[in-house]
């Protein structure tokens, strides 16, 4: 059993902090994220750690419903759908929504360990596992590498180690403090991704009242400010959705906060006309970019080769968070299609020097792969018999309504038992209709 530092190795307590780049061609410390390298065998300590603490903490309730990332179930496109629903069905009603997006400097790194400790007490870790946690925090050290040279020893004074197993676990529990207080303000709604946070408030203009969303604004600044760490003002960004108001004019730190139409929630464009051309021109031309490279580079005509590498390099960009922007209109469907037609037509002429290249549909056949269209109305039926085997109970009853302004096409209801044959039935229903969540 760890009763003190001196019960583990001191391999153990050293990590090696290596910075890798946020952004292509850095210019700036800002623009590295430190990732600590540690002891295979401390990871796995960890991951044991992890098992008891996460079983323990979800039995009691403790995390957040509004917080995502790092736990099972809770990705990005989980928290994207519901938000862009709500920020929907509000402009439907003619309400106009507020969106504070703030951005935690350093969040991992500043954590006090004190209050880290003290947050770990207040979510009822006590005992040997506390003992065991207080230890791995309180005795690190840590080494910079850069290429193969390795800066003197430094301790850690703060912060959870980037790249650990149990280090996103602690920051859940760590900020869950900030979530509790942001769900005493009335009307505010607020989402968390690891560091990343929103805030939101729908309202009709005629009622609208400054002080609802800026009493949340400078609640996060203050908490922020409490626990060390930096609420940056140049990248914390308001966006409002649906009837313009130009009195919505908030502050931090006495620092106007920009309002922009445009904003990047979690590698997701979202314009504020609630239209996904930015995102979708963003997605085609990274993926052209993607697949020309490839094409550059690997010089062979093998098309299981070359197939596999667009697969792993190139599809992904173009089909992740498909569900917030899969619209069912020929325009931006064909224009999604763009990077896989041209890719197939490259495939057959490396193959085929001379004769006339089989139309897109044919070369899909040759080479046995679905279009973009059909996998991406997959992904919908995927998720939308996701959202009815997990997150409702066995009796519920279920009911999709059409809503204005919305892609909903027809309006389902059941009262009977949701057994998984019914819900698989449910699910093609809404793949046929093209409904997506």
């Amino acid at each position: 059993m760890i009763e003190s530092p001196d019960d583990v190795p001191n391999v153990f307590l050293l990590s090696y902090v290596t910075p890798i780049p946020k952004i292509p061609k850095p210019l700036n410390v800002e623009n590295f994220r430190p990732i600590s390298g540690t002891s295979d065998v401390l990871k796995t300590l960890e991951r044991c750690i992890k098992i008891v603490l996460v079983e323990f903490l979800e039995q009691r309730n403790y995390f957040p419903k509004q917080k995502y990332g790092f736990r099972a179930k809770k990705s990005t496109i989980k928290q994207l759908i519901p938000f862009q629903e709500f920020i929907i069905s509000s402009v439907s009603k003619k309400m106009t929504v507020d969106v504070i997006y703030f951005d935690l400097l350093k969040a991992f790194d500043k954590i006090p360990i004190s209050r880290l400790i003290r947050a770990l007490k207040k979510a009822g870790i006590t005992g040997n596992l506390l003992k065991i946690i207080i230890t791995l925090l309180s005795f690190r050290k840590f080494k910079v590498k850069v290429g193969k040279t390795f800066s003197e020893t430094f301790n850690a004074t703060s912060g959870v180690p980037q790249g650990s197993v149990l280090g996103p676990v602690l920051f859940i529990i760590f900020i869950t403090e900030l979530s509790d207080i942001l769900s005493t303000l009335p009307g505010i709604l607020h989402l968390l991704f690891a560091d990343d946070l929103k805030i939101y408030f729908a309202y009709f203009k005629n009622s609208f009242e400054i002080s609802i969303i800026q009493n949340a604004i400078n609640a996060v600044f203050n908490w922020s400010s409490e626990n060390s760490m930096t609420t940056s003002t140049s990248k914390t960004f308001h966006m409002q959705y649906g009837p313009k108001n130009e009195d919505a004019k908030y502050f931090i730190n006495n620092t106007p906060i920009s309002t922009v139409t445009i904003v990047r929630d979690l590698g997701i464009m979202l314009e504020n006309n609630l239209q996904p051309h930015a995102h979708i021109k963003k997605i085609v031309g990274s993926a052209m970019a993607s697949m020309f490279s490839i094409i550059k580079r690997v010089l062979i005509s093998s098309t299981d080769v070359l197939i596999f590498l667009f697969n792993v390099y190139v599809r992904p960009i173009l089909e992740y968070g498909t569900q917030l922007f899969n619209i069912q209109q020929k325009k931006i469907a064909n224009y999604l299609e763009r990077p896989q037609k041209l890719f197939t037509r490259i495939l057959y002429r490396r193959q085929h020097k001379f004769g006339i290249i089989p139309s897109y549909p044919s070369r899909l056949k040759l080479y046995k792969i679905k279009s973009l269209h059909e996998r991406r109305n997959i992904i919908d039926m995927e998720t939308a018999y996701d959202y009815l085997h997990s997150n409702l109970p066995n009796d519920s009853s279920l009911r999709f309504t059409p809503n204005y302004n919305t892609r909903f096409k027809k309006s389902y209801s059941t009262t009977e038992k949701l057994t998984n044959k019914y819900r698989l039935t449910m699910a093609v229903e809404i793949y046929k209709s093209y409904l997506i969540l």
